[in-house]
């Protein structure tokens, strides 16, 4: 592989850690740019179309460009902070929509069997993000 090899890639909220510490242990110079950067370099070249081939040639200008910018790859503590962080959100996410579901098989008065499930992953998903919030007060 050439020295001068770089790579560099999206923010993907976390699934991209285990790819990014196998680049680094191969000696690959390997950044992640924040999605915001990327948007803003697109819209400065008038691309407003989003598909994963637009992002990479994007992401790949952007590196001529900007030969510095991009994060490198955090500490374990600081990826375990940011991986705990990402799953929490995505629960208080699920938390809000559950609701919403409910009301709305209510509306199409769906079994008690449902209703049931629908209280038990209601309890579930309570559960899942206090233990969640314990991790992130014990991380930080």
């Amino acid at each position: 592989m050439p020295d001068d090899l770089n790579i560099g890639f999206g923010a993907p909220r976390g699934q991209e850690w285990a790819l990014w510490r196998v680049l680094i242990r191969k000696g690959i110079n390997s950044v992640q740019f924040i999605a915001a950067q990327i948007k803003a370099f697109a819209l400065s070249m008038e691309k407003r179309a989003k598909t994963d081939q637009i992002d990479a040639e994007l992401i790949a200008r952007f590196m001529t460009v900007r030969p510095k910018a991009g994060r490198a790859l955090p500490d374990e503590k600081l990826q375990v902070l940011r991986a705990l962080t990402v799953r929490r959100s995505q629960m208080v996410e699920a938390r809000k929509r559950l609701p919403i579901q409910i009301s709305a098989r209510r509306k199409q008065d769906v079994s008690a069997e449902l209703k049931h499930m629908e209280v038990i992953s209601k309890h579930l998903l309570r559960a899942k993000s206090a233990s969640l919030n314990n991790g992130l007060k014990v991380s930080s």
